[in-house]
């Protein structure tokens, strides 16, 4: 038997291409049939990036399972039963949601992975996990929308510790009786960037998807990507999110050449673009820009160096965590208090 020496670039590329649907199966079938690939790292990375049921619901589609080790195929079978059977419990958690809203004529539309998995977005229920239930609602009702979930039990949640300004949601909402938690946004993206995405227009162009509200493609896109890239800084960090380039994917990004070329033409697109298309090439920005080859070079670069990649990404974490704490103590008077009062003068709450 072969030996079993597969990179982290190659593990990311099998993933990518078991995922991608303009990879026939027969180009697969040799390289994952040859013994040489290493299923612990594909499960390890496969994970991390939240897409081993994607992964599993792929591999039955092109046929390809019977390549797997009898008990990972199992394992992997598994999870997707569980995770289609909890997207389904999600759904009806949503309708009722939906209807509840739209009772109190509150305008909104479900986002993120539910809005994905609400407008059949993909072949099989199972394939995307989900964690919090995401609405956008109009700015001017965000406040009667949280109250009517609250009165409707949805009524367990952590305030935050310091009155926020400009925050993108309200604190996260449970209940006691439903699986996921609700999260109310006002806003998509972080305050400086939200002209990246007019929320009004999100509102006005949404479609009905099973009664549930959902945005167009467009917008589920542009979302998709700058939420990942902006709010969870994939440009600064130059990260690949499986799970994200996926959703895209399946939203049909590779055949939209028009939207391909408006994202190309932003930075944060630009770079979203550049760093998927080094495993899926149908993601390939429509022009190459400056921006596209530097971070898709330097992404690559970190792929061959691991060791130095990962001193990086401590590095930049370290940055980041500081630079935003200095910005709050800057520009907010509640962060300050709060942080006067139980950080230095250490006062019990």
């Amino acid at each position: 038997m072969a030996e079993k020496t597969q990179t982290l670039q190659q593990t990311l590329g099998l993933i990518a291409d078991i995922l991608n649907p303009c990879i026939a199966p027969k180009q697969l079938h040799e390289r994952l049939g040859n013994g040489t690939v290493d299923w612990d790292q594909m499960v390890i990375v496969g994970s991390k990036h939240l897409v081993l049921p994607a992964l599993y619901c792929n591999l039955q589609r092109k046929s390809l399972l019977e390549s797997l080790p009898p008990e990972l195929a199992s394992y992997l079978k598994m999870l997707t039963d569980i995770n289609r059977e909890r997207n389904r419990s999600l759904l009806n958690e949503a309708s009722h949601i939906s209807a509840l809203l739209q009772q109190h004529n509150i305008d909104h539309v479900f986002i993120k992975g539910m809005g994905m998995l609400a407008g059949d977005n993909y072949l099989d229920m199972g394939e995307r996990m989900i964690g919090d239930i995401d609405i956008l609602v109009a700015q001017e009702q965000l406040d009667k929308a949280f109250d009517i979930l609250e009165a409707d039990g949805y009524n367990h949640f952590i305030k935050f510790n310091y009155e926020t300004r400009n925050y993108r949601h309200k604190p996260r909402q449970i209940s006691n009786t439903k699986l996921a938690g609700v999260e109310l946004h006002g806003a998509l993206l972080r305050h400086r960037y939200r002209n990246l995405i007019d929320v009004k227009d999100v509102l006005a162009k949404k479609n009905s998807a099973n009664g549930i509200a959902v945005p167009c493609p467009e917008h589920l896109i542009k979302n998709t990507i700058f939420a990942q890239q902006i709010n969870d800084r994939g440009t600064f960090f130059g990260s690949l999110n499986l799970k994200g380039t996926y959703d895209v994917i399946c939203t049909k990004l590779h055949k939209n050449d028009l939207l391909k070329d408006e994202l190309s033409k932003t930075k944060h697109g630009s770079c979203f673009l550049g760093i998927s298309s080094v495993f899926f090439k149908n993601l390939s920005p429509s022009q190459n820009t400056s921006i596209s080859n530097r971070y898709r070079k330097s992404y690559m670069a970190r792929l061959k160096h691991q060791k130095l990649s990962r001193e990086i990404y401590r590095a930049k974490s370290v940055f980041i965590n500081v630079y935003d704490r200095i910005m709050l103590l800057l520009t907010n008077e509640s962060y300050r208090a709060h942080i006067l009062k139980h950080k230095i003068l250490k006062e019990k709450t």
